[in-house]
């Protein structure tokens, strides 16, 4: 992942039981994920959307697919899970320094726009391209990311490169 300088979110929906059975090690498919811009060694961070606020389940990376079956979707390695699972946290509060103490409000600007609304941190225009709405896989950028882990420190330890 040198030099990409991005990632990926993988949603998991509320009617799946796959929460349940992602394990440190545990290799996932995710049939209805794009192959597209997808590289083995890539960041991920798995996300748990649903009934209440999403939160951050777990990391891991992107494997590799065969070639002829990269159309349907990609395989993804568990590396790490959050106990317990780490909610996301709203845009607008109160910014925290590295000493831990409320500082401002600060208001972020997402370069995913789909991202930020999955989070209902954002909401998006029209713009937005059509695939990234409603999408399994969300593009998690580096800007993107320090942001989320201001919004939510417990990421702090999770990188891109």
């Amino acid at each position: 992942m040198i030099g990409t300088g991005f990632g990926w979110v993988i949603q998991i929906y509320p009617d799946e039981s796959l929460s349940a059975t992602i394990r440190v090690g545990s290799v996932l498919s995710w049939d209805d994920a794009r192959a597209s811009g997808k590289r083995p060694g890539q960041h991920v961070l798995f996300l748990r959307t649903g009934p209440g606020t999403p939160v951050w389940w777990g990391t891991g990376r992107v494997l590799l697919q065969e070639e002829r079956w990269r159309v349907h979707g990609i395989r993804t390695q568990c590396e790490a899970i959050f106990h317990p699972p780490l909610p996301t946290l709203s845009e607008g509060g109160e910014d925290r320094g590295t000493d831990g103490r409320a500082s401002r409000k600060v208001s972020y600007v997402w370069d995913n726009r789909a991202l930020g609304a999955t989070l209902g941190l954002a909401h998006y225009q029209e713009r937005t391209p059509y695939l990234e709405t409603g999408a399994r896989d969300l593009r998690l950028t580096g800007r993107d990311l320090r942001q989320l882990q201001r919004l939510q420190p417990g990421l702090g330890g999770f990188s891109l490169s």
